[in-house]
């Protein structure tokens, strides 16, 4: 009888927490055409979101606490570790997610998105004040970019869904056996050793030949 066993290993995205001294700038670019108002028992607050990007490598970077201007090129630390700010594991972890699934994420690479990604950052770091999107300078609270926002929410839910695999299986009299997950595995880089096929959330490997095989799964970046 032909013996074959495989075991499947899965990696997900890992975000580093790292904290360093760096400098920052932000000129005139900005979201022209987007207004974030905040409220709180102290003040309200309304502006376009600044894109403001890190002076060692030129990347984009956010801003935890809302409508805190930075000097320009003036030295801050850069830290995303932010228990030191008294968030919760599930609020730095969905920050996390935000980010990396919010402004140069795949297509997300219009201003736009990166005033999105500005706002669902606030709303988890400020949750004592009331953020939200107008048309204008203290305009009424508008339902803007619904569509961008729930892009981004689906993204963080599809993240968090870990692939299940059928426990029972048989290898068909084609030397195929296939395994069927939850979760679209187009999303994933496959590395093994046997030969396989993606089919939608089925993994076809072909058992011609015994043995025994790991499958390492890793989630893919579009970044």
């Amino acid at each position: 009888m032909k013996k074959f066993f495989i075991c499947i290993l899965l990696m997900l995205i890992s975000i580093p927490v790292y904290a360093k001294e760096d400098t920052f700038y932000y000129d005139s670019e900005r979201v022209e055409e987007m207004w974030i108002t905040k409220v709180n028992s102290e003040q309200t607050r309304s502006a376009h979101p600044y894109l403001i990007k890190r002076r060692s490598d030129n990347s984009y970077i956010y801003c935890l606490e809302p409508f805190v201007l930075l000097e320009n090129d003036s030295k801050y630390v850069v830290d995303n570790d932010y228990t030191k700010y008294g968030l919760t594991k599930e609020e730095i972890d969905r920050i996390n997610l935000i980010i990396y699934y919010g402004y140069g994420y795949g297509n997300h690479t219009s201003n736009v998105w990166y005033g999105v990604t500005q706002y669902l950052i606030w709303k988890e770091s400020d949750k004592e004040a009331d953020i939200y999107f107008t048309s204008e300078k203290n305009g009424t609270r508008e339902d803007l970019y619904v569509n961008e926002i729930k892009e981004i929410e689906d993204l963080i839910i599809s993240h968090n869904i870990e692939p299940n695999f059928i426990k029972d299986y048989k290898i068909s009299i084609d030397s195929e056996l296939v395994i069927q997950s939850n979760v679209n595995l187009k999303d994933y880089e496959i590395v093994t050793d046997i030969k396989y096929n993606i089919d939608d959330n089925k993994l076809v490997f072909d058992t011609s030949v015994s043995g025994s095989y790991k499958v390492l799964m890793k989630k893919k970046s579009n970044r």
